[in-house]
């Protein structure tokens, strides 16, 4: 339950975001126009700033919880295998429609609230659609629309990118390579010749791309940052404070595992086959920074990575679907209702030192 509150607080704040965000455009956009024109009028009726600005307020505060409601808890899954252009088309269209209706109510409320005479003989909505067919409201209109569109570029950007990438780009934190402290899970889907083969080529990007869309939004719940695609393979990464909090890496593990189970419907009607993963985690320090000339990305590189991989492939040995070491191990706190065993003290190839294994498990009951 505490997890599922987690996803929604993660989504509701990315909505809080958006509505601050055209909060405080609504007040800078509505500065401006007033600092240019001393009065903004329609007829004779005067728009004072101090009210033009609390009714924009208002506009931009309706707007920005219904349209990131509607965005980040509905339409972001609904569009994710779309073309670009056509989530920003259809996106664009289904919003310019909100926000008109948006601005008409608003409107209509600012035109009740009137005290002058100026719309007397008028009923409401003549009135309302006499000021709304103003040249002020239509640039405000298309000042909104232009915000809209911004926003979902960064939005998608965001995605691209994934979560925290776009800030890093931006703001150059890997424009010189740095030394980082990271928890590395090497994700792999089990028996995933044999599956490709059943389902053939096309099919089974599909089924991977199905797959990795369910395990993308366990990652950003727990505040991870997927690394890299592999094939079959995804590997995510969490800075160490966020992997430990609330044991942030594990839980993502297990909730991927409870969320294809709670699709194995779709995956069976769709696939005839429902996708089975292994997972070997791992923490130590990397270099991280960007690396290339023509198409950059940023790159982590140290002997965790190495080491996490073979954890990994030592599940099936092992028959686990999943391996801890005992150094990462020793600092989480497991959540209710996880256990643990040792599984094995071996020397991976290519080490000097033995490495204790152990296996996360649901307690039954």
């Amino acid at each position: 339950m505490r997890y599922k509150l987690l996803k929604f607080r993660i989504k509701f704040n990315k909505v809080i975001v958006i509505t601050i965000a055209w909060q405080l455009l609504a007040v800078i956009y509505t500065w401006y126009m007033h600092s240019f024109i001393e009065t903004v009028t329609s007829g004779e009726q005067t728009f004072s700033l101090g009210r033009s600005i609390f009714y924009t307020l208002l506009a931009a505060t309706f707007a920005g919880l219904i349209v990131g409601t509607i965005e980040v808890f509905f339409l972001k899954r609904l569009f994710r295998k779309r073309a670009f252009f056509i989530v920003v088309l259809s996106k664009s269209l289904f919003y310019f429609l909100l926000l008109v209706i948006i601005f008409y109510l608003v409107l209509a409320i600012y035109t009740l609230q009137l005290e002058s005479d100026v719309f007397a003989g008028n009923n409401i909505f003549a009135s309302t659609y006499k000021v709304f067919m103003s040249s002020t409201i239509v640039y405000d209109l298309l000042f909104w629309i232009m915000v809209m569109i911004l926003t979902f570029l960064l939005l998608q950007f965001s995605d691209k990118f994934g979560p925290g990438g776009l800030a890093g780009y931006v703001f150059g934190r890997y424009h010189r390579p740095h030394k980082q402290t990271r928890i590395f899970m090497f994700l792999d889907i089990r028996d995933s010749t044999s599956i490709a083969e059943k389902l053939g080529h096309l099919r089974y990007f599909n089924f991977l791309n199905d797959f990795f869309s369910d395990v993308a939004d366990s990652v950003v719940f727990s505040k991870g940052e997927i690394y890299q695609y592999v094939g079959d393979e995804v590997v995510v990464s969490w800075r160490l404070k966020e992997g430990l909090k609330n044991a942030s890496f594990v839980r993502c593990f297990f909730d991927i595992k409870a969320r294809i189970d709670r699709r194995k419907d779709f995956y069976n009607e769709e696939y005839g086959v429902v996708p089975q993963f292994k997972a070997g985690f791992n923490h130590g320090e990397v270099t991280a920074g960007e690396i290339g000339a023509v198409k950059k990305e940023v790159v982590f590189s140290g002997d965790v990575l190495n080491t996490g991989a073979r954890i990994q492939e030592k599940c099936n040995f092992y028959g686990v679907d999943n391996l801890i070491s005992k150094g990462l191990l020793k600092f989480i706190g497991l959540p209710e209702r996880l256990s643990y065993r040792q599984v094995d003290t071996l020397r991976l190839k290519g080490k000097k030192k033995s490495i204790d294994l152990y296996t996360l498990y649901l307690l039954t009951g």
